[in-house]
């Protein structure tokens, strides 16, 4: 009877067949990965931002069609994250940038997870501005914010106009994208 001899010992076989199992993986699924130490439920977010129309606050049958804002190269807005009713993420900016939203320069990357909550604003606010005009705890996230709103008379110039035109969103996760359809509050 004859004996073949591999040329491989068997641990360097092993060894080989797990280098090709991790070539196999996509570089996408390796981004998927939370960093260690983070919540195992965390992925990595894309973020989209729309016009949600109006604001329905149950007061008035008035509709608005046709009038779409479009978010342009350089517009800002401010992103909180809430986890158990406590800030976790303050009045962050993301700008629009090569037609994605990014994240300032030295900031985290952000990580989806279903135990928290997002919440967006446009047009940004310095943290000044901003301060004591949230509520974590409650459905309307932003209505501190909207009570206290000054809305301009002169909107004469596009500036102007949207720095008036406080527009408000919770994000909705779906397929590694969370996605704020902001509505004009």
């Amino acid at each position: 009877m004859k004996q073949h001899h591999s040329i491989f010992p068997p641990a360097a076989s092993l060894a080989c067949a797990l280098i090709l199992m991790l070539a196999a993986c996509t570089s996408d699924a390796l981004d998927e990965l939370p960093p260690a130490g983070t919540d195992p439920d965390a992925r990595p977010l894309t973020i989209t931002v729309s016009d949600g129309g109006m604001y329905a606050t149950g007061q008035t049958r008035a509709q608005e069609s046709g009038y779409n804002t479009v978010f342009t190269e350089g517009d800002r807005i401010g992103l909180y994250v809430v986890k158990d009713g406590t800030l976790e993420v303050e009045n962050l900016c993301l700008t629009l940038q090569g037609g994605k939203w990014t994240l300032p320069a030295g900031a985290s990357q952000l990580f989806y997870s279903p135990d928290k909550s997002y919440h967006a604003y446009y047009p940004y606010q310095n943290d000044s501005d901003m301060n004591g005009k949230v509520s974590p705890g409650d459905k309307d996230f932003f209505k501190l914010l909207v009570k206290a709103w000054s809305v301009k008379d002169n909107q004469r110039t596009y500036a102007q106009y949207t720095a008036s035109d406080l527009m408000t969103a919770r994000g909705m996760y779906n397929n590694h994208t969370l996605s704020f359809a902001m509505e004009h509050r």
